[in-house]
């Protein structure tokens, strides 16, 4: 059986040539703009690292429309989301990843949120997200009752979808949903309720 770490690497390959494509990035984005998100007022997101689909079209579309997006800020073993407006100053953290810098800002309770949208390294087709390892996103979310979790959606490009089932620990989220470039794929009845 290919471990969890061999999955990874060859998802993140995919990944990295499907990044490359921004006609790719742009659709996820459109989707996501014309999604249900629109009437949300509190959606998490994440500053894309290279490899990761790069939200900022979704992002002034939102802020357009006064919604607050929230980014995760990562210390040690634990994540927050933070507010973050076109403004917020970012700095680099211990792991490469972009986060905004905290100037008297507080995190958002998680109970507040309505929708996340989640980087992956790899999903499947029953909502298995694979991420980089950390747990960061299911040590934040697990904690929260299934149905008291915000709307988690998978953003991904196509070819970081597994054919095969991917392997699941018992602490691992599953996701509500992903986006891709070509479909918004949905593994729960939540889509519809919100």
């Amino acid at each position: 059986m290919v471990s969890r770490q061999q999955l990874r690497i060859h998802f993140r390959q995919k990944r990295k040539i499907a990044s490359e494509l921004q006609a790719a990035h742009t659709r996820i984005n459109d989707c996501l703009i014309a999604h249900p998100l629109e009437g949300m007022t509190h959606i998490a997101g994440y500053v894309a690292m290279p490899e990761e689909v790069a939200l900022q079209g979704f992002f002034k579309h939102a802020w357009l429309k006064d919604q607050s997006i929230y980014v995760p800020v990562v210390s040690d073993s634990e994540m927050h989301f933070y507010p973050y407006m076109p403004d917020t100053p970012l700095s680099v953290n211990t792991f490469g990843i972009k986060e905004p810098v905290l100037e008297n800002s507080e995190p958002v309770s998680p109970n507040r949120l309505e929708a996340v949208l989640v980087p992956l390294v790899a999903f499947d087709a029953t909502g298995t997200r694979l991420g980089m390892g950390g747990g960061f996103y299911d040590r934040y979310f697990g904690v929260l009752e299934p149905d008291a979790r915000p709307l988690l959606i998978g953003v991904a490009f196509a070819v970081q979808q597994s054919a095969k089932h991917l392997p699941t620990e018992p602490w691992d989220v599953k996701l509500d949903a992903v986006v891709t470039e070509h479909e918004f794929l949905t593994f729960t009845d939540k889509i519809a309720k919100s």
